[in-house]
């Protein structure tokens, strides 16, 4: 079976969404050989990490519109020469879309459709005249060609059926490699990791003004340090950069983008991991936390709300005030309690998350599109 996967970006530009994608292919490929994958993309211009999958199998394409609106001819072109069972588009908002629209219409392709969160409320309400122009101009055609819409997560299945009511939904969440546990350590210094793209919807501002109101006492008595690493906007960086050099206190340090080694390293150096989010689909690099056994904290918008439950995760509000009540918790939490929150938030994610369950949901939804 030849899956066809159409999405802007798999560079170190996408966010977490490029990097997801690649391992994706790699491991379902690596699950089940009968399902082969071609990728068909943007050149962004940023680096590509291709894992474990042939960059063989990926044509990268030029656009001839500005990058955000991502219009290609010579992708689309290939699209539609393509003789795959199945055209998979990751991410819409963009002219990629109008390659599933087309294929859909001209060639009766399968397609299934993964909006990777942007469905979500907040995304929706961000950018409405280009997203209205993106609807009436393409995106209306490639929903209606889809077969299946794919979901991360409840959060996002509803998201999607509130714009398309009588859409065919699958939700399957994003995979993770799990090894084997790491016993939480008492440390002189605790060490608080924000991991991901710099941008608004990560509430990144807000979790610094909360650490820097950590009364003085408390961080005598428990030290601590949050490390915000990841890229973004250079004019939004400039602006968390800027704050945290204002402050000047020692408590925060910025090192930007981390990538492989690197990124493995500061994971298994780090104790707490934060994601105060406004908005995400399903965060993968709170799945790498969890596969690192560190202690999570992060906001319900990232939906993942069933780690909750089972004590996997530790809910933080979205404002520098209830930011602030959830940090004090957790520094005042017992080595046991805090261990208790990495072993179980590792059991959570590998039961979950790992890539032998991700994989044969998506075999199977592959499958299913084909006999439809």
């Amino acid at each position: 079976m030849k899956v066809q996967i159409v999405t802007p970006s798999i560079s170190q530009l996408s966010g977490g969404v490029g990097p997801a994608l690649l391992d994706l292919c790699a491991k379902v490929s690596s699950y089940d050989t009968d399902v082969e994958f071609f990728i068909d993309t943007l050149d962004d211009g940023g680096s590509i990490d291709y894992r474990q999958f042939s960059p063989d199998n990926v044509r990268l394409h030029k656009g001839f519109l500005p990058t955000k609106v991502g219009l290609s001819l010579s992708l689309i072109r290939s699209v539609m020469a393509s003789d795959a069972d199945v055209i998979h588009l990751h991410g819409i908002w963009m002219a990629t879309s109008l390659a599933a629209a087309l294929a859909s219409f001209f060639k009766d392709r399968a397609v299934i459709i993964s909006p990777h969160g942007m469905m979500d409320p907040w995304i929706l309400r961000r950018g409405r005249l280009k997203k209205c122009l993106a609807y009436w101009g393409y995106e209306r055609h490639s929903w209606r060609g889809a077969k299946f819409f794919h979901a991360l997560n409840s959060a996002e299945c509803n998201a999607i059926s509130r714009l398309i009511p009588d859409s065919e939904i699958v939700t399957i969440p994003n995979g993770m490699d799990f090894g084997n546990p790491t016993p939480f350590k008492i440390k002189p210094v605790l060490e608080l990791l924000f991991l991901g793209r710099i941008h608004e919807k990560k509430n990144v501002m807000n979790l610094i003004e909360a650490v820097e109101k950590i009364p003085l006492d408390i961080y005598q008595e428990k030290p601590f340090r949050l490390t915000i690493a990841g890229w973004g906007d250079q004019a939004y960086v400039k602006e968390i950069v800027d704050k945290i050099e204002q402050n000047n206190t020692g408590r925060i340090r910025f090192v930007g983008p981390v990538y492989g080694e690197n990124k493995e390293k500061l994971l298994s150096c780090s104790d707490i991991f934060i994601l105060p989010s406004l908005s995400e689909g399903l965060p993968v690099a709170v799945l790498e936390a969890w596969s690192a056994s560190l202690v999570v904290m992060m906001s319900k918008e990232c939906n993942l709300e069933l780690a909750f439950s089972n004590g996997a995760a530790i809910q933080v509000g979205l404002t520098i005030e209830s930011l602030l009540e959830q940090l004090l918790n957790v520094l005042n939490m017992s080595f046991d309690e805090l261990n208790g929150y990495s072993q179980v938030g590792f059991s959570y994610g590998q039961s979950n998350y790992s890539w032998p369950v991700v994989c044969s949901k998506y075999v199977d939804m592959y499958r299913d599109v084909v006999k439809c």
